[in-house]
């Protein structure tokens, strides 16, 4: 079939291409040219170098930023450590302290405790007193008068007599409760010196007022 062109070339700004259009039996019909081809593929190699130098999401900045965000975070942390760990390491030696401490009370107040107990011990068990005993000498000079003549009644003059039924001892045979009233010592007569019985019986003798004392002053005269 014969067909009749009638080709009008018009230039067209669309996208950078330069674009014909051929007119057929009174319609038109796009042809793309050659050149556009190439423009276009030159388009795509731009776009694909553009995307190729496109900057990363991250510039240098914000992640040297990130970086110093983790290293401050990381040495807080670690101090955080640091600190906890020495809190509780003061809180162990603080309660290792309290324990020696209690201890150490625990100890004082048993052994003040134990002290105490002996003491009581000591208090409670009678005291034994055990005078020295002093033998008459020949210096000594036993007196005379109404001394001599309940001495020789008593005791026949023996300063270390012993009466086993009544306990009464010594040259006058004082009681035990009698000699400690008259002198304030303890125990028997007997046990002290013969200076000391003496000066118990003029003591106790009063004058012939304790002559009460003795059933045999009426052997003296009294």
């Amino acid at each position: 079939m014969k067909r009749t062109f009638a080709t009008l070339a018009t230039i067209l700004a669309v996208a950078g291409t330069t674009s014909f259009v051929v007119v057929e039996s009174n319609t038109e019909r796009p042809v793309v040219a050659a050149d556009s081809q190439s423009d276009r593929g030159e388009e795509d190699h731009t776009r694909a170098s553009r995307s190729d130098t496109r900057q990363p999401l991250v510039s240098d900045i914000e992640q040297m930023a990130i970086d110093k965000r983790a290293n401050q975070k990381a040495i807080s942390d670690k101090q955080a450590r640091e600190l906890a760990e020495a809190k509780k390491k003061a809180k162990e030696e603080k309660a290792r302290k309290a324990a020696i401490a209690e201890a150490n009370r625990k100890a004082a107040l048993a052994a003040a405790a134990e002290k105490a107990r002996k003491q009581r011990e000591v208090n409670s068990k009678p005291r034994v007193y055990k005078p020295k005993v002093t033998e008459p000498t020949q210096n000594h000079v036993a007196p005379g008068g109404i001394a001599a003549c309940i001495r020789k009644h008593e005791s026949g003059g023996n300063y270390r007599a012993l009466n086993p039924s009544s306990g009464a001892s010594g040259a006058y045979q004082f009681l035990d409760s009698t000699w400690q009233g008259v002198t304030g010592l303890p125990g028997k007569a007997m046990n002290y010196s013969p200076a000391q019985q003496d000066a118990a019986f003029w003591k106790l003798w009063n004058n012939g007022a304790g002559a009460n004392q003795w059933v045999t002053a009426g052997m003296c005269g009294y």
